[in-house]
């Protein structure tokens, strides 16, 4: 019977552009080199697909032994006595439309499909452990690790993290042009993802571009937090505590126009609105700048939640929750990221945290103010060994990470001034006090994607330009 699959060709989800070189790859002695060879030959002899990232759809889910001898078991056996048992990665069968064109399409996906047709298809091994396992039908990106061979196939991540649905009287053409349009510059169809609309270029465009845009944005909002702890703003009436009603009110930052003039401490909880002015500078988009970050609930609420996740809340009658952001593993923590924590004896057992702050360094990085030139003796009224989270030291100790944030109780930039309530930093303990850590994605920012016509090489020069921009003055 026709499956949703039948009506993609090629160049729906990967462009096939002019090549600059002849044609170089595997031997066609086994079945995957005849597989490419046919491809080669299918392509127009002025044609070429590309270096990859690849979009494809997952077909299943493999388990543990779904691939006997993969990239990852050979680097485990170089390395390590182990076989690969305790290097579990994510596993799937998935196919490039425009590479796979001479197999034939499976009639069902999943473990109860067509397994028969899928098995023709390589398994891909994901890159990272802790990858997130896509449902067949998911569009997602996958790599080679030799590309002239199409060899050593390599799992990326998702395109977009819900499985491709049935389409209602058989538009199957109409569905997937508005996937190609949605995956283009411009696109508006009902898969579009923002991420990947660079038209002609999508395929040159991939995770690592955004993690590095996204880096470059978190550093530079670290940039602007960081200034405003250099203002020294106390809680009324304590050095530049004016900036406080700005945090919360101003329309480029909080925008709880209601919640200002700020004039007594505690009046408000303004740990997020702290965080709304340097996010809200580098182009966060203002419906998660104005609400998402006022609450650690909003903040992890809108990082973890799924379409499954959706779908329960909306069958329950509850609202829909805007996704923003995502969740990560402390051993990825980086300058920026936002760092969700307990307060004081609460433990890191609680669901969203009760403070918002951010990460300045992280476990063995030069601490930035040590490298400021402060010492332990330069705030003579904090007694170091009673409350270690204030000491300095060349490089931050392990299990611990330097935050700058606001409303909470820490250092500022005048030594003599010692332990105050402000604009702060100190050390926050992994295992005691780290809730989660929050990454936000490329699409949460409004100049994200880039022009159309954009290529590759303009990836750094933006980076550049968001890194190179003056923080001198306050972020709103």
């Amino acid at each position: 019977m026709p499956t949703q699959y039948d009506n993609l060709g090629f160049g729906q989800l990967n462009p096939i552009e002019k090549k600059l070189i002849a044609p170089r790859g595997r031997s066609d002695a086994d079945y995957f080199g005849q597989i490419f060879a046919s491809t080669l030959n299918s392509i127009d002899g002025e044609s070429i697909l590309g270096n990859g990232p690849f979009k494809a759809i997952c077909l299943r889910q493999e388990g543990p032994n779904g691939v006997k001898t993969s990239w990852l078991d050979r680097a485990v056996s170089v390395t390590t006595a182990d076989t690969g048992t305790n290097q579990e990665r994510v596993k799937i069968k998935a196919r490039i439309p425009e590479l796979h064109a001479m197999l034939p399409v499976p009639l069902e996906v999943g473990k109860e499909g067509d397994a028969q047709r899928i098995n023709y298809y390589p398994t891909f091994v994901a890159r990272d452990a802790g990858a997130f396992t896509p449902e067949p039908g998911t569009l997602v990106w996958v790599t080679f690790g030799n590309l002239e061979n199409m060899s050593d196939p390599i799992y990326l991540g998702p395109v977009i993290e819900v499985a491709i649905p049935g389409v209602p009287g058989g538009s199957l053409e109409a569905l997937y042009a508005s996937i190609a349009g949605g995956l283009g510059a411009g696109g508006t169809g009902p898969f579009s993802y923002s991420s990947s609309a660079f038209g002609a270029h999508a395929s040159n465009f991939g995770p690592a571009d955004e993690e590095k845009f996204v880096t470059a944005k978190h550093r530079q909002a670290l940039k602007f937090a960081i200034e405003e702890w250099k203002r020294f703003v106390g809680e009324p009436k304590k050095g530049a505590w004016e900036a406080i009603s700005r945090y919360i009110g101003d329309p480029k930052c909080g925008n709880w126009k209601s919640k200002v003039p700020y004039l007594r401490n505690q009046q408000f909880e303004w740990c997020g609105a702290f965080l709304t002015c340097p996010f809200g500078a580098v182009g966060l988009k203002s419906v998660t700048v104005q609400s998402g970050l006022m609450s650690t609930y909003r903040i992890h609420a809108r990082a973890k939640t799924t379409k499954a996740i959706q779908d329960k809340r909306k069958a329950k009658g509850k609202k829909y929750i805007l996704p923003a952001g995502r969740l990560l593993n402390f051993k990825d923590i980086a300058p920026g990221d936002i760092v969700l924590v307990a307060r004081g004896a609460e433990g890191a057992g609680i669901t969203a945290g009760k403070h918002i702050t951010m990460c300045w360094a992280t476990p063995g990085q030069k601490d930035p103010m040590y490298e400021m030139g402060y010492r332990n003796g330069d705030f003579e009224k904090v007694n170091f060994e009673k409350y270690p989270e204030y000491s300095i030291a060349p490089t931050i100790p392990p299990g611990y990470i330097r935050t700058v944030e606001g409303n909470a109780n820490g250092i500022g930039p005048k030594k003599e001034a010692g332990k105050f309530q402000g604009v702060i930093t100190k050390l926050r303990h992994a295992q005691k006090q780290i809730v989660h850590i929050i990454r936000y994605k490329a699409e949460d920012f409004e100049d994200w994607p880039p022009p159309a016509q954009a290529s590759v090489a303009d990836t750094d020069a933006i980076v550049d330009e968001i890194e190179g921009a003056d923080v001198s003055q306050p972020s709103a």
